[in-house]
């Protein structure tokens, strides 16, 4: 049985820390966005008061797709290989979501209901979680 399980656990990248962590980040980040953007008492911020927080959200998200595209370059000709690229294409989705959304503030105040157009969080989350699940 152990060999079984040993045998079950090559077929899955390995839990990288970093991305992880790179990941609560830049959900962190996204928190900060929505929650100022979610505010009912002001008027939406412009995009200058929560561009710190698109800033820092890109750099994880970068720095997260990075180690990810390192593990999978590493892992090509494994049978974890093919598991470590939908986790990179995961982070890009991410990515391409929080660009949009930051474009689209940039252009125009967000609020609530325009937010849920971008599904940032949703698609940061996916990523997230694909990494977590590895982790045990």
């Amino acid at each position: 049985m152990a060999a079984f399980s040993a045998a079950c656990v090559t077929f899955l990248p390995s839990y990288d820390e970093t991305i992880f962590e790179h990941l609560e980040a830049v959900n962190d980040s996204i928190d900060k966005i929505n929650v100022a953007v979610s505010k009912v008492y002001t008027s939406p911020p412009a995009f200058a008061m929560v561009q710190v927080y698109y800033v820092d959200a890109l750099a994880n998200v970068t720095a997260a797709i990075d180690v990810s595209r390192g593990r999978e370059q590493y892992l090509r000709v494994r049978a974890s290989g093919r598991p470590a690229q939908i986790i990179t294409r995961a982070l890009e989705n991410c990515e391409n979501a929080l660009n949009s959304q930051m474009t689209a503030h940039r252009k125009s105040n967000l609020n609530r209901e325009t937010l849920a157009v971008f599904a940032t969080k949703d698609a940061c989350d996916i990523a997230k979680i694909m990494e977590g699940r590895l982790g045990g």
